[in-house]
């Protein structure tokens, strides 16, 4: 009978689950937007309040205020604030991977059409299997909300079924 070595044996390892990304579906994102809102238009009060802009100007002002500031945020930390509160984020569709100005920019454009006809392209969310709008397909992207990463029973943080469709690594670039 030989005998074996087991100085050498390591211990059983088992490798944590990936954790799935769960699409952020319309009512959380619509919360992120109200969010974003309240913050830009205390940007524009404080700019308004200043009364040296005429009526014009402060249009003007105002839309390039959302633009850059929304642009900005999706570009260098992949979700605007309000998105970030709530643990969302907004990447390529087609392999996960943040945004850059480029695409940035076609997604908030894709906002103008998605809200041309009532806002249906944000309502498109709710009827859509993966939760993309309108201005998501336009751009080639998807929001989502980070896994948990304190939840070691695998427990959803925002509890279950409130969007039960999830991405797997092998979804990205699955055109729906």
């Amino acid at each position: 009978m030989s005998s074996v070595d087991t100085s050498t044996i390591q211990p059983n390892v088992v490798a944590e689950p990936a954790k799935e990304l769960v699409p952020a579906g319309f009512f959380v994102r619509l919360i992120a937007c109200v969010v974003d809102g309240l913050i830009i238009g205390l940007l524009q009060f404080a700019v308004a309040s200043a009364e040296i802009f005429s009526e014009g100007q402060l249009t003007a002002i105002s839309l390039v205020l959302t633009s850059v500031y929304v642009i900005t945020f999706w570009a260098l930390r992949g979700a605007t604030p309000g998105k970030m509160a709530l643990g969302l984020t907004v990447v390529s569709a087609t392999d996960g991977q943040p945004l850059g100005v480029k695409a940035s920019v076609l997604r908030y454009l894709g906002y103008v059409v998605s809200s041309i006809i009532v806002g249906l392209g944000f309502l498109w969310i709710m009827f859509n299997r993966r939760k993309r709008g309108w201005h998501d397909y336009i751009a080639g992207t998807v929001v989502l909300r980070k896994p948990p990463s304190n939840l070691s029973d695998g427990a959803d943080s925002w509890g279950s079924g409130w969007d039960n469709d999830r991405f797997s690594s092998s979804d990205w670039g699955d055109r729906d």
